[in-house]
């Protein structure tokens, strides 16, 4: 694990090589001959494995399926099959659950760790970070070696992306940059990228939302989480992941729907303790009012909290949850302190805008 002086550190990580656009996967064709250990859903094996298959003909390739979120049993059986398996490389494809548990697989191994997402908005493709579940909570696994050295960013992963899917793996990627922005372990290299991403989201997602398969949008919304992974992994988040990393195993919600739920009433609550969004102001980001506004409205016109109201916050046991997000590590680096009855209105607020 990383160490704590180094955490502690300004700096920024990035991925050693980055190809993007509609021909990327032709990197895969520069693995010929080499042994390959590939960690892929089912769902995302349905849909792309042909053309996968075709990228590595030449290759001696291994396939890892893997679906729902990783457990600590699902690393420890990843890293056996890599030990025993003598790979050359490790490749992620698939969503951010998929890629933070095949960018578990160096942890203890020498192996090059390749990651191709099909969602844009998670950034574990950019990030030094693994979400790992341990029970019914969610552990943050950090270290650099976690970083990946080759990220392939193809859009066309993305066209079939269903709408909801969009608007919250958005929704996570925007936190990424919006939390770093006013992370205590800002920096100018995070806060560029950062703003940049906001950007990008902001002027890309209606227009993938309205119409998926408008590949110019898509690639916009890939890139924009791509350079706000850089920002979590670099700066780290705050409070917005607190809440969704107790909430969302709990109520069984994906990471994106969690962080949606939570981001609005937890950067009103920044805001009124901090002045550092004051970075955004002439961004276009800023374009047409108040940015926590026009996340606000974002979420209403897409009916975001209609499809949350699936899950039932009934049952959360309110002292707990508390003790839990102030405990997060994301917490550290939240731009102002949160006591308990901060953290309680918080959660009362979002059960009112998810319940309507």
């Amino acid at each position: 694990m990383e160490n704590k002086i180094l955490a502690m550190l300004p700096k920024a990580y990035f991925p050693g090589s980055v190809y993007f656009g509609k021909s990327s996967l032709f990197y895969l064709k520069s693995l010929e001959g080499q042994k390959n250990l590939i960690v892929i859903s089912k769902n995302v094996w349905s849909r792309y494995g042909e053309r996968l298959q075709a990228s590595l003909l030449k290759s001696e390739n291994e396939f890892f399926h893997f679906s729902s979120e990783p457990k600590k049993a699902d690393v420890a059986e990843l890293d056996r099959k890599v030990k025993e398996g003598g790979y050359a490389n490790v490749i992620g494809i698939g969503g951010g659950s998929v890629m933070d548990l095949a960018k578990t697989a160096r942890l203890e191994n020498d192996v090059k760790l390749i990651m191709i997402p099909t969602t844009a908005g998670t950034g574990s493709e950019a990030s030094r970070f693994s979400l790992i579940l341990d029970g019914s909570r969610k552990e943050v696994l950090s270290s650099e070696s976690l970083v990946p050295d080759v990220v392939l960013l193809d859009p066309g992963f993305l066209v079939s992306l269903p709408k909801f899917e969009t608007v919250y793996t958005s929704m996570d990627a925007l936190s990424h940059a919006i939390e770093g922005l006013a992370s205590r372990m800002s920096n100018p290299f995070t806060d560029g990228l950062a703003v940049r991403a906001i950007e990008m989201i902001m002027g890309n997602l209606e227009k993938a939302w309205e119409d998926g398969s408008n590949l110019e949008a898509r690639e916009n919304l890939q890139a924009a989480g791509f350079l706000a992974g850089i920002v979590q992994s670099s700066a780290s988040v705050g409070i917005v992941h607190s809440f969704a990393h107790y909430f969302g195993p709990r109520l069984g919600m994906p990471h994106g729907v969690a962080v949606g739920c939570f981001l609005a009433e937890c950067l009103r609550f920044n805001s009124s303790r901090t002045d550092k969004y004051k970075k955004l102001e002439g961004s276009c980001a800023m374009a047409g009012g108040d940015f926590i506004h026009r996340i606000d409205s974002i979420l209403k016109e897409t009916g975001f909290y209609e499809h949350c109201r699936k899950f039932d916050f009934s049952g959360i046991d309110l002292e707990e949850a508390v003790l839990a997000v102030k405990s997060d590590v994301c917490t550290r680096t939240n731009p102002c302190a949160m006591t308990e009855d901060d953290a309680k209105g918080i959660i009362e607020r979002v059960v009112k805008n998810v319940q309507g």
